[in-house]
Formats: structure tokens, C-alpha cells, sequence
């Protein structure tokens, strides 16, 4: 008998959890970069005014699966956010170029691309 897991290993495909947690994540890495008045970006930080939660156990939303995604990588939110900007900071010179040098040029000439890795701290499954 050929089990789930044996099937995965031969054909190299990823548990369905682990694809919904990158996709999680990289959603979460786009809404990090995205400018602070869309709406995605505030809605990410909003809280509601004066909400007293009910008795039992909280409702699973969105911003806990992320958490849960992230402390099973071993991020911190704020880790995660700095990873988030530092991605986009290192990535093609454009109009927004943050060294400012305005050549729109790929790469930019004035600044060297650095390469970040972060996968030595993802779990792996």
C-alpha cells in the first residue's frame, strides 16, 4: 500500500498545509510593503474601538493563522515585517529607488544587490 506521504516524496509536491502557508505569508509580505493608506495595509493594524470579546474560545481569523504560520518558522511579526521591506529594498531599482538616484536603471548602479536568505529558518515538513 502506497501512503500520502510516499506519493508526495515521489512526485516532490508539498502538503497542502505548507502551500497555504506560503501563500499566507507572501500575502503577508505584500500587504507589509504595500503604502500605509491602501486599505489591506490599515485593515492589517486596525482594532475596533472598544470591542469586548464574548465568552469561549476566540474565532480563527486570519491575523492568528499568520502567527501561528510565523512562530512555526520562527519569526516575529516585526521580524517578518523587516524581512517584508528588506526584500523589496533590495529588489530592482525603480521610481522609488530608496538610494534616491533616480536612474530607474535595473540594477541600479549606485547601490550593490545583496542577497538575503532566510530559509535556514523556515521548519521544514
Amino acid at each position: 500500500m502506497i501512503t500520502n506521504v510516499e506519493v508526495r516524496t515521489r512526485t516532490e509536491q508539498q502538503t497542502i498545509d505548507n502551500m497555504l502557508r506560503e501563500r499566507r505569508l507572501r500575502w503577508l509580505g505584500h500587504v507589509f510593503r504595500m503604502d500605509h493608506q491602501r486599505i489591506p495595509q490599515q485593515a492589517l493594524y486596525w482594532q475596533v474601538p472598544g470591542y469586548k470579546r464574548g465568552p469561549g474560545r476566540p474565532r480563527a481569523n486570519w491575523r492568528s493563522a499568520v502567527n501561528k504560520d510565523l512562530r512555526k518558522m520562527g519569526f516575529t511579526w516585526e521580524e517578518a515585517e523587516v524581512a517584508a521591506l528588506e526584500t523589496w529594498m533590495v529588489s530592482e531599482c525603480g521610481p522609488m529607488c530608496p538610494v534616491g538616484c533616480g536612474m530607474n536603471q535595473v540594477p541600479c548602479p549606485k547601490r550593490e544587490k545583496k542577497e538575503i536568505n532566510y530559509t535556514d529558518r523556515r521548519a521544514i515538513n
